[in-house]
């Protein structure tokens, strides 16, 4: 069944300020970058140097060439490892020399090994505010048995992971975040206005609880939760206050996954901001998280954002 959206409230504009400065992040606070040389990599390159000047941040790129699972001939192995090592090679100086034209400071790490460790300890090492890796064409093969790189990034990080699809050259024009209020959802929210360009539009997307039970519709609990929506909503949108920017908040139907994908369909959408945690981006019962979900459709550039740190340790504090 198609999924129907209900546009709640737009805002315009708040001023017609510059927006650049308005996005960025702490000076000397770097971009890690994760690049194999493959054509995957192509929008994550792309992307991460648009940030890296709209923050006026450094660049990390960490290279990690992991062994070739598939690789039980050693006869034909090692012309094999060699061919993805020049073109490894290749693509990361090509790479160096348009940040160096661009005037980015740019810091090249290669190595072998797991590519997810590597990352890791460059982006937990440098206290990076962002990990940019590609995201697998929707028509290439994808594994089965192995989670990829983003969503295992997701899992160990506690910064943003931006996962791109290779055909992004440019900051996102519109990008929606899912909202049920929580932390992680508010931080996603902020997150993707840093990442969309000057005059972008960010899409506020919110899925109600289920009121087809015959006591919600008596006691008019629909009609206060959708008033108390709006309400937060609005206060949501105030305390974000974008500059230069639009922000629109949209109602979904169905489950969260059908309805961001259909939202990002119908407003053509370049961008989806998730909020994820440790403990629920597994599978419960056969029904993964929509993080991963998404993350398996390759459709779309996601973006991933855990809860912030302090909203982490009040949890610790009180479980």
């Amino acid at each position: 069944m198609a999924t129907q959206q209900m546009l709640i409230k737009e805002l315009d504009s708040f001023s017609a300020e510059p927006c650049v400065l308005q996005s960025r992040v702490a000076a000397c606070t770097p971009i890690v970058v994760g690049l194999d040389g493959t054509d995957t990599g192509c929008g994550a390159a792309a992307l991460s140097l648009k940030l890296s000047r709209a923050w006026d941040a450094p660049v990390r790129v960490v290279s990690a060439l992991e062994p070739d699972r598939c690789g039980w001939d050693r006869a034909a192995e090692w012309p094999r490892c060699a061919a993805r090592e020049r073109a490894r090679r290749d693509v990361l100086t090509r790479f160096a020399a348009r940040a160096a034209a661009e005037g980015i400071n740019c810091d090249i790490d290669i190595d072998d090994g797991c590519a997810v460790t590597r990352l890791v300890d460059c982006a937990m090492s440098s206290r990076a505010e962002l990990v940019v890796v590609g995201l697998c064409a929707r028509t290439e093969h994808a594994p089965v048995f192995c989670d990829d790189t983003a969503l295992r990034l997701i899992r160990r990080l506690t910064i943003p992971v931006l996962a791109v699809t290779p055909e992004v050259s440019e900051q996102p024009r519109r990008a929606i975040a899912a909202i049920d209020f929580s932390p992680a959802s508010t931080a996603a929210a902020r997150a993707a206005l840093k990442v969309l360009q000057p005059g972008g539009t960010l899409l506020l997307a919110h899925l109600p609880p289920d009121f087809t039970s015959a006591a919600s519709r008596a006691d008019g609990v629909e009609s206060s939760y959708a008033r108390a929506t709006s309400f937060a909503l609005e206060r949501l949108t105030r305390e974000l206050a974008p500059r230069c920017m639009s922000i629109a908040a949209v109602q979904l139907e169905g489950t969260l996954v059908e309805g961001l994908a259909a939202l990002a369909n119908d407003a053509d959408a370049d961008l989806i901001a998730i909020g994820t945690g440790r403990r629920d981006l597994s599978t419960c019962y056969g029904v993964p998280h929509p993080a991963t979900a998404l993350l398996h459709q390759r459709r779309r550039t996601i973006l991933a954002v855990p809860a912030p740190k302090r909203s982490r340790e009040r949890l610790f504090v009180h479980a």
